[in-house]
């Protein structure tokens, strides 16, 4: 059974219009759901996405900058490709007296840090503990508080209850979503036929876990993770919905974007979470915009934060820009995923060496490998590498402590 998208929803999301407005939109909201890969809107019933794409536009082919939280998240508030940024570390950072460590972002411009110098109300609310490490993310931002998922709607009402006329507004919003552990709600969980309690499942971030188990196990437990997943992503498309709600008025005369940190691998080459790869159920994510006009077929979320001023009327040059024909380029401790046009993908592995070459329109899940297109995806990789300096990130400042180790445990990267 289809859900519907709730009446007052309905009504505020036919109220704008679907083409680009003669005025820059008066605020900006861009709302991230951690670990939502692009085909969840298509295996998923989420009418609140479905109706917010239907207002405005979505990008057939988006790709995550990386492909876990914290070096994504850099090139989303820096507009910088991981090569530029130069933050590309795993899990575990640097190791520094059996504690993590990680540096702090670049000192560049950040979108909080533009926006808040060209007048607007800037206003930060997010789930995920790796935007509370004090790495950076929370430059620019009058505002910057974590709370969870389910109580993001009301704090997203109370400070839209304190916008006074004539002010504009920068709200960002991160929700985790279907991040691991997934726990659906009992509507979505019943919705799913799920019976069984996934805290302590052996499939999910944990390979060697899964390694153990007979291939029957196996099979079985791929099939009760997917329906899982699916039936977070509906609960996080009914979250959506009350955000929206919560804007009010202030809905119809703003710019709404809703993306993604990175996907995620539901046993897909036999891989499950978010490790060290650059498959494209990790690189592919969904990108959808109202209030931003026409959107290019294929973006990288470098450019969200380009899409952001240039859709406001605020000038600034950002090194990934929306029109700049840039390839999809997503990085991984080293490793990279390039495609010029978003149909042939290459990775090539952290030390150089050329993995595979995918043609993502006929096997969307690199299933076959196209060696032919190796050469010219190879010519694409040294011209982006010639044209995008690579940048170093200095360690002094770099953060340390026991509460990153209990952040990387709660999000079940650490055992």
């Amino acid at each position: 059974m289809k859900r519907a998208v709730p009446k007052l929803l309905a009504c505020l999301l036919l109220l704008a219009p679907a083409c680009a407005r003669e005025e820059p939109p008066q605020n900006a909201v861009v709302i991230l759901v951690d670990t939502l890969r692009a085909d969840a809107l298509d295996r998923a019933e989420t009418p609140v996405l479905d109706a917010l794409g239907a207002r405005g536009d979505r990008v057939e082919r988006a790709w995550s900058s990386g492909t876990w939280t914290a070096p994504s998240l850099v090139s989303l508030f820096t507009g910088m490709h991981v090569r530029e940024h130069g933050w590309d570390y795993g899990f575990r950072g640097k190791r520094r007296n059996r504690r993590t460590a990680f540096p702090l972002i670049p000192e560049v411009p950040t979108l909080g840090r533009v926006l808040r110098r060209a007048g607007f109300e800037t206003t930060g609310i997010f789930a995920s503990r790796i935007l509370a490490w004090e790495l950076g993310f929370e430059r620019g931002f009058a505002r910057w508080r974590r709370s969870v998922d389910h109580n993001i709607p009301r704090l997203v009402r109370e400070e839209v209850a304190s916008w006074r006329p004539g002010e504009r507004h920068f709200l960002y919003v991160h929700l985790m979503g279907p991040h691991q552990p997934l726990r659906p709600s009992a509507e979505a969980a019943a919705r799913w036929e799920i019976t069984e309690a996934l805290d302590a499942h052996p499939l999910g971030l944990s390979l060697h876990w899964a390694r153990k188990l007979s291939p029957e196990a196996w099979f079985a437990g791929v099939d009760l993770y997917r329906r899982a997943y699916w039936a977070v992503v509906e609960d996080t498309d009914a979250r959506i919905g009350e955000i929206l709600e919560a804007l009010g008025p202030h809905l119809d005369d703003s710019l709404v974007i809703v993306t993604s940190d990175h996907g995620e691998m539901l046993g897909e080459h036999f891989l499950f979470g978010h490790r060290r790869w650059l498959h494209e159920p990790l690189t592919r994510i969904p990108l959808i915009a109202a209030g931003a006009g026409p959107l290019p077929e294929t973006l990288t979320l470098a450019a969200v934060p380009d899409l952001v001023t240039r859709t406001l009327g605020v000038e600034h040059p950002w090194p990934v820009r929306v029109d700049g024909e840039e390839p999809l380029v997503a990085q991984r401790q080293g490793g990279v995923a390039l495609s010029p046009d978003g149909r042939f993908k290459a990775i090539w592995s952290r030390d150089g060496s050329l993995f595979d070459v995918y043609d993502l329109a006929h096997q969307p899940l690199e299933t076959q490998s196209h060696p032919e297109r190796a050469s010219l995806l190879e010519a694409e990789r040294r011209a982006f590498d010639e044209r995008v300096p690579a940048g170093s990130i200095s360690e002094r400042g770099s953060r340390a402590g026991p509460e990153v180790e209990d952040a990387l445990r709660e999000l079940g990267y650490v055992q």
